[in-house]
């Protein structure tokens, strides 16, 4: 049986233009505005000239990279460019080297300090008060713990079978 969607995929493909001509943050400015991370910057003395990889599009398709499941530059660089190509700008190169040059100019304190802003608004916003089905929300990470491996740990903690 073959089902046509009369015009379907045209017209969603005009949506999804015109969503994304709408948000030149690349779909992040919610989660970190623009306004935060211009301060941000300036707090860390961090000055750049006006290019194509600015810190603040920089850091918005970093932040893209990571929770992408393609987290590869090449693909963080393609979405930049669909942004581009669908503005009418076809200038930018699919090149990843400046995109990781940019990247490595952003410093790490910046990034954290970002990182750090978050989540105190996250925690403000959700105060602890608030539990998650009657249950506190903790995190934690253990891939950074050690132990030594003394015969008290290893009776406590013996190896895998």
């Amino acid at each position: 049986m073959n089902q046509h969607t009369h015009g379907g995929v045209s017209s969603q493909a005009r949506r999804v233009r015109r969503a994304l001509l709408q948000t030149p943050d690349l779909c992040f400015g919610k989660l970190l505005p623009a306004a935060q991370i211009t301060a941000t910057l300036t707090r860390h003395g961090v000055e750049f000239r006006e290019r194509l990889y600015t810190p603040l599009r920089t850091l918005w398709m970093f932040l893209y990279q990571v929770l992408s499941p393609d987290p590869s530059c090449r693909a963080a660089v393609a979405r930049l460019l669909a942004y581009l190509g669908a503005k009418g700008d076809a200038s930018a190169s699919a090149d990843t080297g400046p995109y990781c040059k940019a990247r490595e100019r952003v410093p790490e304190a910046v990034v954290a300090d970002l990182a750090q802003q978050s989540g105190q608004q996250l925690q403000a916003r959700f105060p602890s008060t608030q539990l998650l089905h009657g249950r506190p929300i903790l995190i934690a990470d253990g891939t950074t713990v050690s132990m030594p491996d003394t015969p008290e740990n290893q009776a406590a903690y013996p190896q895998p079978a």
